[in-house]
């Protein structure tokens, strides 16, 4: 489950509960950079992080969707859409 925080994403395990929360398994920040903080994932796991982390990206705050948890891939100095 890849949820935004403050300055990135957190990687959280729903089949895993610490302290009557999911655990968190990894962070990727604003800045794309992963870390692990467990060795006991699955291949499988580890490659969706990193894809998330090379492709992916979520916004925010509904009110605001160019507020984005990631820096941006596709950074447009000039938007048509934008008056």
């Amino acid at each position: 489950m890849f949820v935004p925080f403050c300055n990135g994403v957190a990687v959280c395990d729903r089949n895993r509960i610490n302290y009557s929360n999911y655990m968190t398994v990894a962070h990727i920040s604003y800045q794309r950079i992963i870390k692990y903080f467990t060795h006991v994932l699955t291949d499988a796991a580890k490659c969706e992080i990193e894809d998330f982390a090379q492709f992916g990206n979520m916004a925010v705050s509904a009110s605001n969707p160019d507020d984005y948890a990631l820096y941006p891939l596709n950074v447009l100095t000039d938007n048509p859409l934008k008056n």
